[in-house]
């Protein structure tokens, strides 16, 4: 008992000496603002190789005193900075750098911090992609900003030191997604007929070769040479297909597969185009022999055991005979070709434009599916329309076929007409200046609304003799014009 009391006296003197205060107060927290932060393009930072990072945040305290602050800028592992705001020269890896920037009170020790993502890439990222042939006959590509839109236009014939080749055909792309719509990186070829290398594959964040394709890219033991005029992507590095000496040629993964159908009685030797149509499994292609002066329709060799056919699923060897229209094709070359998936009724439309002297020819080869598994039935060929380009067709003159208006562009000197693909009729679209040049290549971009064009003005003095110009084709006016800026250009490439 007598333990008991003074235990009870020891907690009662305790308690009577606690005089604390318990009106507390808001702590004066740091609030940061200002600074990009997410996963998507948007908010990030893109940022070139060897140009400047600045970011000015916002730093607040919610109690409004003056701060007793430091900073520090972290990227990678680096400390980059220590001020307020970050100005800075970036040499980092390639691709995505995690970054935070801390805030931290002196007075309590306590930190806060944001995290960003800077995003490095090379001089040749989100823009137009001009490619030419200089005037000694290399290939080129010609690089216009679209995140900087003050720099100037820059140019090279090589890539790492490696050059492109010679006769420049055409550059292709695709996105390569990462962690969602948002997130990912451009993945590109440029062809070209002639060089050791007559195609590249980069992607435009480090713009060094990641592979090359060449003849030594044949499966081992086949000698065929390769000198593609044409090259076409369906969305993956692991599927292409290239015209080579007037054949279809199939490359995947790596590999170059012998060309298509050599057994063919014609001998077909197809123009620099091939219409694509594709199910889920098997592609079908459509062609157009200049050899021969019709179409042909390519697909894979079913393999037969019974008649020991033994069908190849990558080199396309069965050439079925397109009924109608063999005889009215003679006499016409290819001059245009397009399409577009109609997938609610399985049903593909190719679209052929033809020329012969002045006048173009309008074709349309549609291909329906009994089923995704089967092969396709073409219907007989139909004709559209014909008609003279006014003034005669130059040799220049080109075309695209847009699958969001199915309206063809088809340029002829310094004019651009809109004809539509389904009842072709020739309307006026725009006529560049006199001192403009001729319009040799064309692209349609912003979902089919903006033409980009590249002209080619011959008696211009010096080395870059190409322009571009981008044209609102509703407004019938030009927005951008960049004037002699290239070599003579062959294709253009958005990487937006």
């Amino acid at each position: 008992m007598k333990y008991l009391l003074y235990i009870s006296l020891i907690l009662m003197v305790a308690c009577s000496k606690d005089k604390g205060n318990y009106d507390y107060q808001t702590l004066n927290d740091v609030v940061i603002t200002g600074i990009k932060s997410g996963q998507d393009n948007d908010n990030i930072y893109n940022i070139v190789q060897g140009t400047k990072l600045i970011i000015n945040p916002d730093v607040t305290r919610k109690l409004n005193q003056d701060p007793d602050l430091s900073y520090t800028w972290e990227i990678g592992k680096d400390t980059v900075g220590t001020d307020k705001n970050l100005d800075v020269t970036i040499n980092l890896p390639f691709g995505k750098n995690n970054g935070r920037y801390t805030v931290k009170d002196n007075k309590t020790g306590v930190r806060y911090f944001t995290d960003f993502i800077v995003n490095v890439t090379s001089p040749y990222g989100k823009g137009y992609f001009i490619l030419a042939e200089s005037s000694t006959g290399n290939t080129m590509i010609s690089f216009k900003s679209l995140i900087n839109a003050s720099d100037p236009i820059i140019s090279t014939d090589e890539i790492a030191g490696v050059k492109y080749g010679k006769k420049p055909v055409n550059i292709m792309g695709y996105k390569l997604y990462a962690s969602g719509p948002n997130d990912y990186k451009w993945q590109v070829f440029v062809t070209s007929q002639e060089g050791p290398n007559p195609t590249v594959f980069t992607d435009l964040t480090s713009f060094v070769p990641q592979k090359f394709i060449n003849a030594t890219s044949y499966l081992e033991g086949q000698n065929f040479s390769f000198a593609p005029t044409y090259a076409t992507t369906f969305t993956s590095s692991t599927l292409n297909f290239f015209i080579s000496g007037g054949k279809l040629i199939t490359y995947r993964k790596g590999i170059l597969y012998r060309p298509a159908a050599p057994d063919d009685a014609d001998d077909y030797r197809l123009a620099p185009w091939i219409g694509t149509i594709l199910t889920i499994h098997q592609s079908d292609f459509i062609g157009y022999d200049e050899k021969n002066e019709r179409f042909r329709h390519f697909s894979v060799q079913p393999t037969d055991v019974v008649s020991g056919i033994y069908g190849d699923r990558f080199t396309y060897d069965k050439i079925s005979e397109i009924p109608g229209y063999h005889d009215a094709t003679k006499g016409q070359h290819f001059f245009a070709g397009g399409g577009w998936n109609v997938s609610t009724t399985q049903t593909a439309v190719v679209k052929a434009i033809l020329k012969s002297g002045n006048k173009l020819h309008f074709y349309t080869l549609p291909m329906v599916y009994k089923s995704p598994a089967t092969s396709p039935y073409i219907p007989v060929i139909t004709k559209d329309a014909e008609f003279d380009l006014p003034g005669g067709l130059l040799a220049g003159a080109t075309a695209t076929l847009s699958a969001v208006t199915f309206d063809w562009y088809i340029c002829n000197g310094n004019k651009i007409y809109r004809a539509n693909s389904i009842t072709p009729t020739l309307n006026d679209v725009i006529t560049l200046p006199a001192g403009a040049g001729e319009i040799i290549t064309v692209r349609l971009l912003e979902n089919d609304t903006k033409l980009l064009v590249g002209t080619y003005k011959e008696n211009a003095s010096g080395d870059k003799k190409g322009s571009l110009y981008k044209i609102d084709i509703a407004g019938q006016k030009i927005l951008e014009a960049y004037e002699l800026v290239t070599g003579k250009p062959v294709d253009i490439f958005v990487a937006d």
